[in-house]
Formats: structure tokens, sequence, C-alpha cells
């Protein structure tokens, strides 16, 4: 990697201190200082670096380096979300078909290595092979033609629709990590939608709020707590030793 003058001398004569160099060359008489900061130009010529390094010994100035690559930002793309997907015989399309029908349904969870399902108000864990049935469902829907029939009797076939799921579960429409699942300690998910601990308030279900626990029975705010009358339990005299 080639020096400039001003590393050269930090390397020679000022072991590696650059800023010591600086220092010496404006001992020297070269240089000049700042007063006020100006914006770094994308392209430096001469005339930029003029006053900052020295003239050659016939009074020219060094060729400006060429200028650095841009770093650009972008963004990481959305998960692709096709309204129409146009079939085709492979497992890759059928993966991703399954997901266009299902992404509000179903989730994968990571680390779990288990498929969810929505109940209407909470994800709850696949042990009916829900998903397998989906996928058996989707792939019988396929078009005909020259290729499906092949192509079908190989997908409905038990490793057929484990390659397709497979394919699925790393699709990011429809992975969830297992640290995000019940991870929202102030609510309480119930059949009729979650209460909030903090404030008691009751909202509807939210899949995306990623319960997968929830209470047998829904909140009635309306009902007489025993304890509310008035009246204090009977309590039985302590049992002689």
């Amino acid at each position: 990697m080639p020096y400039t003058k001003l590393g050269a001398l930090a390397v020679l004569e000022h072991g590696g201190d650059h800023t010591a160099a600086a220092k010496a060359l404006a001992a020297a008489g070269f240089g000049q200082r700042a007063t006020a900061l100006r914006p770094v130009p994308d392209h430096p010529t001469a005339d930029d670096l003029a006053g900052l390094i020295a003239p050659t010994a016939d009074g020219a100035l060094p060729v400006p380096p060429a200028p650095r690559p841009q770093l650009h930002v972008v963004d990481e793309p959305a998960p692709e979300q096709v309204a129409d997907r146009v079939a085709t015989p492979d497992q890759d399309n059928t993966a991703l078909l399954f997901v266009d029908a299902h992404a509000d349904t179903v989730r994968y969870a990571t680390g779990r290595g288990r498929w969810l399902t929505w109940t209407g108000h909470h994800w709850s864990v696949d042990d009916r092979e829900l998903v397998r049935e989906h996928a058996r469902t989707l792939v019988r829907r396929l078009p005909g033609g020259e290729g499906w029939e092949t192509y079908r009797k190989k997908a409905l076939s038990a490793r057929g629709v484990t390659d397709v799921l497979r394919l699925a579960q790393s699709d990011q429409r429809i992975v969830v990590a297992a640290k995000e699942l019940d991870a929202r300690p102030y609510e309480l998910n119930t059949p009729a939608g979650i209460v909030d601990l903090r404030t008691g308030t009751l909202s509807q279900p939210d899949p995306a709020a990623l319960h997968t626990r929830t209470t047998t029975v829904a909140p009635d705010f309306d009902a007489s707590h025993p304890c509310g009358t008035g009246s204090s339990p009977t309590r039985s005299p302590a049992t002689p030793t």
C-alpha cells in the first residue's frame, strides 16, 4: 500500500505518529491553520490541496489521490409479496405459493423447530399437522398440463410435502424467533382479547403480539367479586395442640 508524504515522514522520522509529523511540518512553515471547516469535495483537485501538502522541488503540487468509492446504504428489501404469483412445477415455487396463501395463519418458530397455527386468539403448536394438510391441499389444486402430473405426484409424496415445507419455513414472512414468543410480560392473553395488566384495558386478539399462551376463560368486567360484598369470611378458631 503506497504511503503519502505525510505518512512516510511519520514512519521514518516520528515512529508512525502522524500528529507529531504534522506538528513538525507546521513548525517548518508548511500548511496553514484552519479557521473554518469546509465541505470535503467528492473529487478533490490540486486547488483543494493547496496549502495542505508541501510543493515538490519544481513547485508543482502532487497529483491528487483518486476519489474513494462511495458507500451506499441499501435498505434490506421487504419480504416478497406477490398478489398473483404464476405457478410453476418446482418445489421453490410451491413453497412460495404456500406462504402466499397462509402467511396470516401460520408461523415457523426457529429454535423450537415447530410450526404454529393461528386459532383466532393465540398461536398454537401444530400438533395436528394442519400445516402439512394445507400444503397437500395446495398441491392438489395446482394447474394441470404438460409436466404437472409428474410433479404433482412427486410433491404429494410424504417426502415431497416435507421438502416443500422445509423451503417454506425459511420464508421471512412467517419466521419468528423463539425469543419473540410470549415476550410481553404486561399482557394477559385471553379468548376475548389481550388485557393490559398496567391499565386494565382489553384489546382485540393480535397475531403480531405472538402470544402462544392463553387463559381458558374470557374476563368479565361486570362480574361481582366474592370479596366485594362487605362481609368478611368466617374464620374457624384455632385448633388447640
